[in-house]
């Protein structure tokens, strides 16, 4: 058996225990197996919100009242009551002026300055203007932790309803968006345009530049990015 000075012990314990207690009070589940070390995750200190890498050494001080995971080199945090975006660096690339927002998926994110919502771009910029309001319980302070609830059905002035997605927590799928007026089905592009009007009775999510459509004849098909008809043939 090898045995330690009783000095050499004492001085162990005093390195060790301390870093012990302070990585305590950073509690963060995500932490406990361990992750990418260059990951970075949300982690609360004394009551507010920071970042720390996976395996565990803070990077972006405690600082916020809600914290989000990155999506896409954004972050989506809270702050005197309002949200905002930051980027790795902890730079508050998009201030927090909302009264609600989401994390970005497809290079947009849904915020809500007052009472409608819009959609903004990486860098702040409002590409939908807020036209839609949520034909379900309003998100905002109810966002989850680690990872947000799926986004809800909005609807504009006009009756224009946007539907998200079946899976990703996104309204865009390949730069699409679907959307439903009078019982019929469309999609707009990340700008907000209209590309494809309400035409079918039902409609999916694009994958590899197609989606399946529902033609209000009963006929099933698919549609490109343009709306243009690939299958079936027009009937003859």
């Amino acid at each position: 058996m090898i045995r330690c000075p009783r000095r050499a012990t004492l001085l162990l314990l005093a390195v060790v225990v301390p870093i012990l207690t302070a990585c305590r009070e950073v509690s963060q589940p995500a932490l406990d197996a361990g992750g990418p070390p260059n990951v970075l995750v949300p982690v609360q200190q004394n009551g507010v919100w920071g970042y720390a890498t996976g395996s565990g050494t803070l990077a972006i001080a405690p600082q916020f009242e809600r914290a989000y995971r990155f999506e896409e080199g954004r972050a989506l945090v809270r702050r005197d009551g309002r949200y905002g975006f930051i980027d790795t660096s902890g730079t508050a690339v998009i201030p927090p002026t909302y009264a609600a927002a989401r994390p970005f998926s497809e290079g947009r994110a849904p915020v809500r300055p007052d009472s409608l919502w819009g959609f903004v771009d990486r860098e702040g910029r409002m590409v939908i203007d807020p036209r839609f309001r949520w034909a379900s319980r309003a998100p905002g302070d109810s966002l989850p932790t680690v990872a947000p609830d799926a986004p809800a059905p909005a609807r504009d002035s006009s009756g224009l309803t946007l539907v998200p997605p079946v899976g990703p927590t996104s309204y865009f799928s390949e730069g699409r968006a679907r959307v439903r007026r009078n019982g019929r089905w469309g999609f707009l592009d990340r700008t907000g345009k209209l590309v494809i009007p309400p035409r079918f009775a039902r409609a999916g999510d694009f994958r590899d530049g197609l989606a399946r459509v529902r033609f209000t004849d009963g006929r099933t098909g698919y549609v490109t990015l343009d709306g243009t008809v690939v299958w079936p043939p027009d009937a003859r």
